[in-house]
């Protein structure tokens, strides 16, 4: 029943929050859902059923939690555009903070920071930005100290091509909404009154322990892991580091999750056992020791998603715990969700937090079923095997998700969570024992013992990774799959655990039937797709892709003689993502004119003036010019005018923002901002 309940509570939270995000609605339309939600409650006590049924407080409850979710969404999405039009692009004297340690990224440092003020005027909203610079003095600055400079406040690009990351939507939903370069002359440090408060604090002992691992771990990719598995730091963490993890299916242990808050609280409990030795009992007193120092790991490690779910459940269980109430897994992790979205319902919209939750609710159902067929007598082999069934369980409901976003599958992510994990937990213990040890003068050499052996032993991990990875076919790419077959694999999941709660067989038929309707619609929804040709004109810096697609080929225009893997690159997603075969054909660009393909892509390539007299009696949908060709429309024939003028990479920034002021009547696209798309029956 508690199952049911929190579930409940969280499906009608969550739906509220969907239907806020797609419909936009103001904060006017969040107040009149609540007064039409006190009109629907006072009906019910003024004018009460006869007969009352199990259907009138299940409808009243889902009204009441979808309008909760409704409302939070909507005043957090005013805030937030209040907050995001609040400063307009250009040059602003600022006032800001050093929220994070400076980052060092491949050729220049960054560091986030918020505004106080702009102009002479109070930022009371939380607006973001981030620094940039080539100057190594950045890193001199800590977090909380003061930054004051005349700045030019610059938008973020977001995703040039179809289906790339977006950068810019992703920085958006952490009111990140500018960014600025600067030299070591753009900007003064402010004095200012040290930093009070639990945050201060943590970032203090972060910056202690950071310094302790620097001076007792030498190699950086070393440094890193420790970093990123115990501190939550990934920025010295190189891309090499990053695959060997990824490709092998155990990125998860260099995230700050509920795995390693799991393995903080086992320490914790050890530590406790010790006090308890000295005399120290009270268990109250230590449960809250517990809950303190959780909370403090989580803002240490920057309140992930993840974290803070373990560390609310872990509080959560721990009061259950001392007040003597039965601890229920399920309510407690849907009450954690809940409680995320009831402070920023927008996390429902974040990755980390629908894998972190979804993860979580697959090992928490599926785990106890898989033991029932994978399991030993054997306590050794039954811990193995213990960790086998965990990455199975968490696998059941991140696949979709996996495979819908990542578009790939680690085949050895079995293997690479058995030694992954223990590891993992190892490298944290020894990390906290030596880092404690660390702040101990008179233990220093305890604290360089630690961190030797700690050496021997990421040098072993990041070595069997390296093996794993090194084996042919350990990751499965190019998994492309739709909406359709997204919320099919889903629905299967969730109507074969209907069937296991309520044992009714017309849910059994149902997860029996839908795979075979999922593969019809998908039919479909493919079919459909290639009905339509497809023209795209990719973002490429100082250089040119074109790529026309129709029925199930593609045909690509290379005029400036990219390399294979760099045309993958640009295309791979886009292509993939609609169905598309990895095969395509190369036209040269001295036969795209005679070419059928080309005519039958309407389109029209001004590579050099001479090409403003060929075929100027035909028209075509889109003209793409080049190198700066032209500057004055008017020279292009008059059945090219009302064309889609589209100019490519080859042409400067500062030349196509000239012709798009100028000429502001016609239909100028321009691929730094967008990749050029032109969809044709």
């Amino acid at each position: 029943m508690r199952r049911t309940t929190s579930g409940f509570v969280l499906f009608s939270t969550c739906l509220g929050i969907l239907l806020s995000a797609w419909l936009c609605p103001s904060p006017k339309a969040s107040l009149l859902t609540l007064l039409i939600l006190s009109i629907c409650y006072a009906l019910l006590y003024c004018f009460p059923t006869k007969h009352p049924t199990s259907f009138t407080f299940p409808l009243v409850a889902l009204i009441g939690f979808m309008s909760f979710g409704f409302c939070s969404m909507s005043l957090h999405q005013a805030e937030h555009y209040q907050a995001k039009h609040l400063i307009q692009e250009g040059y602003h004297d600022c006032n800001a903070s050093i929220m994070a340690s400076v980052q060092k990224k491949s050729s220049y440092y960054q560091v986030k920071v918020a505004l106080e003020s702009v102009d002479g005027k109070e930022i009371h909203k939380s607006i973001h930005l981030l620094l940039n610079s080539k100057d190594s003095t950045l890193l001199t600055l800590k977090p909380g100290d003061k930054l004051r400079g005349n700045w030019r406040l610059n938008s973020i690009a977001g995703s040039s091509n179809p289906h790339n990351f977006d950068y810019s939507n992703y920085l958006d939903k952490q009111s990140i909404f500018f960014q600025c370069w600067l030299s070591n002359s753009d900007w003064i440090k402010q004095e200012s009154a040290t930093p009070i408060g639990l945050k201060a604090l943590a970032q203090k002992v972060k910056i202690s322990c950071l310094k302790i691992i620097e001076q007792h771990i030498g190699l950086a990719d070393h440094q890193s892991v420790i970093k990123a598995m115990v501190l939550g730091d990934k920025s010295s963490m190189t891309k090499e580091t990053k695959s060997i993890f990824s490709e092998t299916g155990s990125i998860h242990v260099m995230a700050v999750s509920g795995l390693h808050v799991g393995v903080i609280y086992l320490f914790l409990l050890a530590l406790m056992r010790l006090l308890s030795f000295c005399g120290f009992k009270n268990p109250w007193v230590k449960n809250i020791l517990i809950v303190l120092c959780i909370w403090f790991y989580a803002t240490l490690s920057g309140f992930a998603p993840s974290v803070i779910r373990a560390s609310l459940m872990l509080t959560l269980f721990i009061s259950a715990k001392l007040i003597n109430k039965p601890s229920n897994i399920y309510q407690i992790l849907m009450v954690a969700a809940t409680c995320i979205l009831a402070i920023d319902p927008s996390q429902v919209f974040e990755l980390s937090f629908q894998f972190s939750f979804l993860a979580l609710t697959g090992i928490v159902y599926f785990k106890p079923i898989i033991d029932k067929y994978l399991w030993s007598s054997n306590k050794f082999v039954q811990s193995a095997i213990s960790l086998v069934n965990v990455s199975l369980a968490a696998q059941v409901f991140i696949l979709p998700l996996m495979l819908y976003h990542f578009h790939q599958f680690p085949v050895f992510f079995v293997v690479s969570s058995l030694l992954a994990i223990p590891l993992a937990s190892i490298i944290i213990w020894l990390s906290l024992l030596g880092m404690l040890t660390g702040f101990i003068p008179i233990l220093q050499l305890i604290s360089a013992f630690i961190f030797k052996s700690l050496d021997v032993i990421i040098g072993f991990l990041l070595g069997s990774m390296s093996w794993l990875q090194s084996i042919p076919g350990h990751l499965i790419k190019g998994i492309y799959i739709n909406q359709v077959e997204f919320l099919g694999m889903y629905g299967l999941i969730i109507s074969y655990m209907l069937w296991r709660e309520t044992q009714n067989k017309k849910w059994l038929l149902v997860s029996m039937l839908l795979p075979c309707v999922c593969l019809v619609l998908s039919s479909i929804f493919i079919q459909q797709e290639h009905k339509v040709n497809r023209l795209f004109i990719y973002h490429t810096y100082h250089s040119s892709l074109i790529e026309f697609q129709s029925l199930n080929k593609a045909y690509l225009i290379n005029p400036d003689h990219l390399s294979e893997e760099r045309i993958d690159q640009i295309r791979e997603n886009n292509s993939l993502a609609n169905y598309l075969q990895t095969d395509y054909q190369t036209i040269d660009l001295a036969d795209v004119s005679a070419d059928s393909i080309s005519r039958n892509a309407r389109i029209k390539i001004i590579n050099t003036e001479d090409d403003l007299s060929i075929e100027s009696e035909l028209e075509f949908s889109t003209i793409l010019i080049r190198h700066e060709v032209i500057s004055e429309l008017e020279k292009l024939p008059v059945l090219w005018q009302n064309a889609d003028l589209v100019f490519d990479g080859t042409n400067a920034k500062l030349f196509i923002n000239t012709i798009q002021s100028k000429y502001s009547d016609y239909k100028i696209y321009n691929t730094y901002q967008q990749a050029y798309t032109n969809f044709q029956p």
